[in-house]
């Protein structure tokens, strides 16, 4: 009688570090940084800073980053969901040090909820850190005034050229205890997709996988999963 091969289940183990300022790979965005970092500290900086960049680059990482510190030192943050946008008389965003808004680009807002966003553009005390792919006049969210303002408090999210990728993937590798050769490295770099996005969900999949079938992470392991997913 044939004994079951038994087929283990990856648990769903959260990350070692989630994103931080530390941890950003700077590549070209030092002034960028030292902004955040300030802004991270409670100093004087800019009311509004809008970051432009296009997918994978690291805006999400950056507004999670700056929110995760001022909340660490006891500021309060006020993440906007486009859904979901608070009246100007709520009391957490009248409050919240910090502001976040993510994705301006990808929601087109009717247009009440447009004037609420405007709304709190006008009457909020925190600082505003927002984020989109696309120039702030390209995004469906804004209304033109809005736009024209964030669009003077822009700053661009300069991409990683292939050896700062590198670097934060083996990084990211690293943190979750992802133990790859340095040919399966070499493979990966070589064919897999050049957005970091794309990378780290790849190098989650090879994780997940290798764990499912009891099987180490090789350059075979590898061609057979990107085939499998492409």
């Amino acid at each position: 009688m044939k004994r079951p091969r038994w087929r283990q289940t990856a648990l769903a183990l959260p990350p070692l570090q989630g994103p931080t300022l530390a941890n950003f790979i700077i590549g070209d965005n030092a002034v960028l940084l030292h902004l955040l970092e300030q802004i991270s500290a409670g100093a004087a900086v800019p009311r509004r800073m809008h970051l432009v960049g296009p997918a994978g680059c690291g805006k999400s990482h950056l507004l999670h980053a700056v929110g995760t510190a001022v909340l660490q030192r006891g500021g309060m943050v006020r993440k906007i969901d486009l859904e979901e946008i608070p009246a100007v008389d709520d009391a957490c965003w009248q409050l919240s040090e910090l502001v976040i808004i993510d994705g301006l680009d990808v929601t087109r807002l009717d247009p009440q909820r447009a004037g609420q966003l405007v709304a709190l553009d006008a009457h909020g005390g925190g600082a505003w850190l927002s984020a989109s792919r696309t120039h702030p006049g390209s995004c469906p969210a804004l209304v033109p005034d809005l736009a024209s303002r964030l669009a003077a408090d822009s700053f661009v999210v300069q991409p990683l050229d292939e050896q700062g990728r590198e670097h934060a993937l083996r990084a990211y590798a690293r943190d979750r205890g992802i133990m790859l050769s340095e040919h399966v490295w070499r493979y990966l770099l070589a064919r897999a997709e050049r957005s970091m996005t794309e990378l780290t969900a790849l190098l989650d999949r090879m994780d997940r996988a290798s764990l499912s079938e009891s099987r180490p992470i090789t350059v075979p392991f590898l061609r057979t999963l990107l085939q499998s997913t492409s």
